[in-house]
């Protein structure tokens, strides 16, 4: 799952991004810069995720 979110930012990036995404030091910063987002993005949902179902919230809007 983990693998799905993060081709998605990264091709989603690099669409945005274009030429931006070449082997040099550029490209190097701003594949970095959307890995951290789309890294940081996926584990604030899976905490969110995770503290509803351990409070119990999750299981009774189903």
């Amino acid at each position: 799952m983990g693998v799905f979110f993060f081709a998605l930012m990264f091709y989603g990036g690099t669409l945005v991004a274009g030429q931006a995404f070449s082997d040099s030091i550029e490209g190097l910063i701003v594949g970095y810069f959307l890995w951290t987002l789309s890294i940081g993005a996926y584990s604030g949902i899976m905490n969110d995720i995770q503290s509803e179902a351990s409070w119990g919230r999750l299981s009774a809007t189903s």
